[in-house]
């Protein structure tokens, strides 16, 4: 497994080394020995996503094909912006690609169904729950209209409220309260608690939290401390359960026509081991981060029952409007809702 970064992928591009491959829309460069695909996603080789889900599962797949298939690798969007990885992917520009459903939820919007509130579980509980909806439903009815095959589906924890101020204290304290969301299902999490939902470049949160533009912000643990939001937050919610973010690897679907059978199997088989070990490491993750959260003297709280009850009735509508406005569009969101709680309930 090579990685390429995007400097050396350009000037590769612009050079012809690789333009027979990428240029003319070849997809697995294959001989009697091995077979080569080309793996592009948007996250740094720094990125815990890449070091513990999409490099781990392409090591695996070479082991368990006995050095049969290798891959070519270009992080931090080297072939493609994230937005345009999906169409990478269909286009035989890569073979593989990171596709986020949340930001192309036009395109996967039944794929965004882990970023609806309210749904238990853990990292390693939602991303099993996850990898079997796509396999079951989501491959055929959401994925296949892409030409693209899932290979990988994982989620990260939980979201939570992260408060510049004091904690949640009563079912009506975010009324009122300015709150940087992701936009979509998140933004209607807000306003069904009287929130005020602001977009917010990710790179301007920090800067919004320590002026006071907005009261928090809506993130996992695990991500408070790589942004230095620790440095402007005051309190975090430990046990909100607002929802959290899907990520997909795709294969192009032509290219997996054309694999040989047991290297089909061997990717099935390094996307079932790895979705596990990421789950886990992501749980562990949260659990470390809570710790030296608390250790630098944030608040971080469970929301008491009564609370919590309140917010859940409150959300409650916003998987129902969700669905329905799915059905309208001819997605069978209704069935996929019932399955995905069903696998977490």
């Amino acid at each position: 497994m090579k990685a390429i970064n995007r400097r050396t992928s350009l000037r590769a591009l612009m050079s012809g080394v690789l333009g027979a491959a990428v240029l003319a829309g070849s997809s697995a460069t294959a001989s009697a020995q091995e077979i080569t695909l080309r793996v592009a996603d948007s996250f740094s080789e720094n990125h815990y996503v890449s070091k513990q889900l999409i490099v781990p599962w392409m090591k695996r797949v070479e082991e368990l094909t006995g050095g049969k298939v290798a891959f070519s690798y270009f992080p931090g969007e080297a072939l493609a912006k994230s937005k345009d990885l999906l169409d990478a992917a269909k286009n035989q520009i890569a073979d593989i690609v990171y596709a986020a459903p949340l930001y192309i939820s036009d395109r996967l919007p039944l794929s965004s169904i882990v970023a609806l509130p309210g749904v238990p579980g853990n990292a390693v509980q939602k991303s099993a729950a996850y990898q079997q909806l796509v396999d079951d439903m989501l491959a055929e009815v959401e994925f296949a209209r892409e030409d693209v095959v899932p290979l990988m589906a994982v989620t990260v924890a939980g979201y939570e409220f992260n408060m510049n101020g004091p904690k949640i204290d009563s079912a009506d304290a975010l009324k009122g309260k300015k709150m940087r969301s992701s936009g979509g299902l998140q933004e209607k999490t807000v306003e069904a608690l009287g929130g005020i939902p602001v977009q917010i470049a990710g790179p301007e949160v920090y800067a919004a939290l320590q002026r006071g533009t907005v009261d928090g912000t809506i993130t996992p643990l695990a991500s408070v401390q790589p942004y230095a939001f620790d440095e402007v937050l005051k309190s975090i919610t430990t046990n909100a359960d607002l929802g959290t973010f899907p990520i997909t690897y795709v294969i192009n679907a032509s290219v997996w026509g054309g694999l040989p059978d047991d290297v089909k199997s061997a990717m099935r088989q390094a996307s079932d081991e790895v979705n596990g070990t990421f789950g886990a490491y992501v749980d562990a993750r949260t659990v470390k981060a809570e710790e030296e959260l608390r250790a630098k003297g944030l608040d971080l709280y469970e929301l008491p029952a009564d609370i919590l009850a309140e917010f859940r009735a409150r959300t409650a509508p916003i998987a129902d409007d969700w669905a329905s406005g799915l059905e309208a569009r001819g997605y069978p969101a209704r069935k996929v809702l019932e399955s995905w709680r069903a696998l977490l309930n």
